[in-house]
């Protein structure tokens, strides 16, 4: 079983996941939150020396009897400037007897490669094959490895992300001497997760209710097809209880998460926490924290809405055909999912957890996506063969892929 470290730099922490594939299911054996020194917004990154120096702690890992030392990680990127491309490519398989061979796939994968990016500020993170074509239109969704065709035809879906991103987290990881394996978009990965446990929808917005942002991104049949972000993420909220109550961040959490917007009316109000600069010992109630929790989930909301609308402009109907799927440690927030309800009463709202023991709340879902992304996918067609090639099946069901509902 190969081990993979995953790293996930976010706004004021960073996470590190140690885990590996067993039975298509993603086990770990180590994870943990740091804090960041200096707080990074949107992946701006203007102290590299404090980012690196607190990144550096991971060559030195000690967890009870667990002794780690990690020097190269598979790198989870935020999906910050996202541009996701479909092109299709062909070439003339070059054997004698027209059986597809590893060259042919390679071949065909560089021609994809070679495709201009039409955001010159944008750099390629990964090609992810959609459908493989061959003689007489025969499809196929893994590589057809010894088909007999004159001619390969590769569907793909090419990631771009700003190339400042990528140049940034990169020259933070050398000056802390940590070497990138791999990289990963995170909903890229997550959405192979949560198709390998099943999760039921196949069109939906994943939306990462993140510290200081929060992402969202349109999957359908698994494929990340667009993606955007808020600036505006849990921190905040737990800032704006802080200042309001007068009270320490560590204190404003507690609140956040035990009782956060509470609507049960009752007649017993107690005071759930106190003033500690008070003179008269003043403190502040279950409707007092709804009060300010309300307010900084009516702006959240009405950006969050925006920001699907721009996604559907032109095609409301598609709406109500995706659910919402939320991670990130923001939506364990007390009644998030009841007052998500009362915006989107016709869609499906689902709060993604695993059974991945150690990692079962939603802030992990982009450290389990990218280990088991790392481990089906490596980057290269020639390491993703599977052991049975099967034509796709247009009677098949929802499982296939359908390029004529693959977009919005």
């Amino acid at each position: 079983m190969e081990q993979i470290a995953t790293l996930e730099i976010q706004n004021s922490s960073f996470r590190v996941t140690v885990g590996y594939m067993l039975d298509d299911k993603v086990d770990i054996i180590y994870r943990k939150v740091f804090p960041l020194s200096t707080v990074i917004n949107d992946c701006d990154i203007f102290d590299f020396d404090s980012l690196a120096s607190d990144l550096s702690v991971i060559q030195h890992l000690e967890d009870h009897k667990l002794k780690l030392s990690i020097n190269e990680v598979t790198l989870i990127y935020p999906p910050y400037g996202l541009d996701v491309y479909t092109t299709q490519k062909g070439t003339n398989t070059i054997s004698q007897d027209s059986k597809i061979n590893d060259l042919d796939i390679l071949n065909c994968l560089s021609l994809v490669k070679k495709e201009r990016i039409p955001n010159s500020n944008n750099v390629l993170v990964d090609v992810i094959p959609n459908l493989f074509i061959c003689d007489g239109n025969r499809q196929y969704q893994n590589p057809p490895l010894n088909e007999i065709s004159t001619t390969l035809n590769i569907r793909a879906n090419i990631y771009t992300l700003p190339k400042k991103l990528i140049e940034d987290l990169k020259k933070a990881l050398a000056l802390a001497k940590i070497k990138v394996k791999r990289e990963v978009i995170a909903p890229v990965g997550a959405s192979y997760l949560l198709t390998s446990i099943n999760y039921e929808p196949i069109h939906y917005f994943l939306i990462n209710f993140g510290e200081r942002t929060t992402t969202v991104s349109v999957i359908s049949y698994r494929h990340v097809l667009a993606s955007s972000y808020i600036p505006l993420g849990s921190d905040h909220l737990t800032e704006k209880i802080a200042k309001e109550f007068n009270i320490s961040n560590v204190e404003a959490e507690r609140l956040k998460k035990i009782y956060g917007y509470d609507a049960r009316k009752n007649s017993y109000n107690p005071d759930l926490c106190k003033d500690p600069t008070s003179v008269i010992n003043k403190g502040y109630s279950k409707d007092e924290l709804n009060t300010v929790v309300l307010s900084f989930m009516k702006e959240w909301i009405e950006y969050l809405k925006n920001t699907i609308d721009s996604f559907t402009q032109g095609k409301e109907d598609t709406l109500a055909k995706f659910a919402l799927a939320f991670i990130g440690n923001g939506c364990l927030i007390n009644g998030f999912k009841d007052y998500i309800k009362r915006f989107f009463p016709h869609n499906k709202i689902d709060i993604i957890t695993t059974n991945t023991v150690g990692a079962e709340e939603p802030g992990w879902v982009d450290s389990l996506g990218a280990i088991y992304f790392t481990s089906i996918y490596k980057g290269s067609l020639l390491d993703n063969q599977k052991n049975k090639i099967r034509e796709v099946n247009r009677e098949q069901g929802p499982e296939e892929y359908k390029e004529t509902t693959d977009t919005l």
